[in-house]
């Protein structure tokens, strides 16, 4: 699924592999690369939107259940960050969060990368927890991840820290954080891989 229909275009856009000065070159990188980019969508994320996605990467990717349901969940993980940090909304729909979400099929492993446009304070918030979470054996992850959820019920950037927390548990790998700065906003990626 490539769409490119969205208000307005990402600027500074960077993942682990691009560096993107325009929605416009974003799209060209994609459309050139080989085989490996099964899934890549730039725009409005709502729960339709999702739904397709969703959709497309389990008819795409035939895996036994195990891994499938890992890649799904990691996914949807991933998307619901999105929501939580995105600073960029569209204009013309229900101001629905602007992002960008790449999945790429490499020889031995999954990619998820998804991005968006966010304040620089809820950046600096993201880095510290996926650093803290990077760092953290498999066995206290999951204590922090239960604690997580308890704060959840009051504060809005705990629940995505949930995610996060849940992204490695997943995946059982790091999280890969990069990023654009600029002035107040930032963009950034986070990309996790799961093995095959």
């Amino acid at each position: 699924m490539k769409d490119s229909s969205t208000s307005q275009s990402l600027t500074n856009m960077a993942n682990k592999n691009f560096y993107y000065a325009s929605l416009s070159d974003a799209i060209e990188k994609v459309e050139n690369r080989d085989e490996h980019v099964v899934l890549y969508y730039h725009g409005p994320f709502n729960k339709h939107i999702i739904a397709e996605m969703s959709r497309d990467l389990r008819e795409q990717l035939a895996y036994p259940t195990h891994l499938g349901w890992k890649v799904f969940y990691v996914f949807v993980e991933l998307v619901q960050n999105i929501y939580f940090y995105a600073n960029e909304h569209n204009i013309g729909d229900k101001g629905d969060p602007i992002g960008v979400v790449f999945v790429e099929d490499k020889e031995g492993v999954i990619s998820i990368t998804t991005g968006n446009v966010a304040t620089r304070e809820a950046f600096e918030a993201v880095k510290d927890k996926c650093e803290y979470i990077n760092q953290l054996p498999h066995d206290e992850l999951r204590l922090y991840k239960n604690e997580l959820l308890k704060k959840a019920v009051l504060d809005r950037y705990a629940k995505g820290s949930v995610g996060l927390a849940q992204i490695a548990l997943l995946s059982q790998e790091k999280l890969l954080l990069e990023a654009s700065l600029e002035h107040n906003d930032a963009f950034f990626c986070i990309t996790t891989t799961i093995k095959k």
